[in-house]
């Protein structure tokens, strides 16, 4: 059986929507059918209008039987276009509120503005990555140092072989003395019990090399701060560590 002609008209609309692919070919489509509409509706009433004025004429030539005649015509053309007028106000307010519904779904922002978002985030992120401090390792300087000592060891055993090692000149004794003032070791006092968070030592603490206990280095420590010479860390070191040998290494 044939489509009638509302039904025909609302397949052309769904395949021209579903062919538009921008916020922009979606209005430009519904304005163009809702221009076809309104050019029917003018065409209708134009020819409404002429079969009228046929009509009258006709009546006025035959009489009153085809008044009669003109009379039932024209209540069919009315209700017919009272039909059709009907349907197309239906159809004029589906497409306005599509417009308004395609319209809350596009997105707040165009491509511009989304671009210029990300471009100060991806900034921003560049600018506190490069102030983010780098990794230091305390255990690096105690490496150091540990070298240094060596390498002084191994310069006084030459001078002693080569009948250096005069007064005055250098010996291993001074240089291990040397060290006692740069590089200190002690048991701070302080509870190992898991909720004592400061210990103090003797001297004041420039920085911390390493925490030891039983002679082991600590490798996971809670943050912690200096302060003269206390240390004091944001979580407090575990109770298992309670009577063993601590030792907190520092210069």
């Amino acid at each position: 059986m044939p489509k009638g002609f509302t039904e025909q008209f609302y397949q052309l609309v769904d395949e021209s929507l579903a062919q538009s692919a921008t916020k922009q070919e979606v209005k430009e489509t519904i304005e163009t059918f809702i221009g076809l509409l309104r050019d029917l509706q003018r065409t209708l009433e134009t020819k409404l209008d002429e079969k009228h004025s046929m009509m009258y004429g006709e009546h006025t030539r035959l009489g009153g039987t085809v008044k009669e005649i003109e009379q039932a015509l024209r209540a069919t053309i009315d209700e017919k276009v009272s039909d059709t007028e009907k349907a197309i106000d239906v159809k004029l307010n589906e497409l306005s509120a599509l417009i308004g519904y395609v319209e809350s779904m596009i997105e707040r922002y165009d491509d511009a503005e989304i671009r210029g978002h990300i471009e100060k985030m991806n900034s921003h992120m560049a600018e506190m990555n490069s102030k983010m401090p780098t990794e230091f390792d305390p255990k690096e300087i105690v490496e150091d140092i540990e070298e240094l000592e060596k390498k002084y060891e191994e310069l006084d055993k030459k001078l002693i072989r080569i009948g250096q090692n005069t007064s005055g000149g250098v010996s291993n004794l001074r240089i291990q003395q040397a060290f006692k003032y740069i590089l200190k070791t002690e048991q701070p006092v302080g509870d190992l019990d898991g909720v004592n968070l400061s210990y103090t030592v003797s001297q004041p603490i420039f920085a911390v090399l390493g925490i030891s206990i039983n002679g082991e280095t600590i490798a996971q420590l809670p943050n912690y701060t200096i302060s003269g010479k206390t240390i004091t860390f944001s979580e407090a070191l575990p109770a298992v560590y309670s009577g063993k040998d601590f030792e907190i290494k520092y210069i």
